[in-house]
């Protein structure tokens, strides 16, 4: 779609129809046409589609920024998103939460944005960095250190790590899980 233009969904089960689209002047148009078509009447705002309940949030989460502002934000995301997954995967959570939000940034989203470019300026070096010697420093990882300490030194040592939340997203309820599989003191596989 190009800017300035809507896009209308038109969803029909038997005899059931729902439109949507962010221009009221798009929807009116389409119910005008189905009207001439057909025998049929528009019952307002749906409230029930299928046995289901719909509620609309109306309320906008914050003031959403300019569109040059959202194009510099995308790119800047974009960026980060690079960074996270090729050298800095310590931004990696931070730059997920901002990714999600790139078609309507809020002012407080875009300087979240920023506030992580000043993270990578400010520790330059922070990287991942791999070791065949590497010695894991992790409290609580005591029989990981044993079998590392059975494979001698110089062996490549492989470990993974996972954690999950149940419906621990705000927003819809959502469960987030994570892993991270780490080889030689570095990470190689995230998700």
């Amino acid at each position: 779609m190009g800017e300035g233009e809507s896009l209308v969904l038109l969803l029909v089960y038997v005899d059931d129809i729902l439109l949507f689209s962010s221009s009221d002047k798009e929807i009116d148009g389409v119910q005008q046409k189905l009207t001439e078509q057909f025998k049929c009447k528009s019952l307002g705002e749906a409230r029930y589609y299928l046995g289901m309940h719909i509620e609309r949030d109306t309320e906008p989460e914050g003031e959403g920024v300019e569109s040059e502002d959202q194009r510099q934000f995308q790119s800047m995301v974009g960026s980060l998103l690079y960074a996270a997954v090729h050298t800095r995967p310590d931004i990696s959570f931070a730059v997920g939460q901002l990714a999600r939000v790139v078609q309507n940034p809020t002012e407080e989203q875009c300087g979240a944005a920023e506030r992580v470019v000043h993270y990578l300026k400010s520790y330059p070096t922070v990287g991942v960095q791999y070791s065949a010697s590497a010695q894991l420093r992790q409290k609580g990882v005591e029989v990981l250190q044993e079998k590392e300490e059975q494979l001698g030194e110089g062996k490549v040592f492989l470990s993974c790590f996972a954690d999950a939340t149940w419906a621990s997203e705000h927003e819809d309820s959502s469960s987030v899980g994570r892993y991270i599989c780490m080889v030689g003191g570095g990470p190689f596989f995230m998700g």
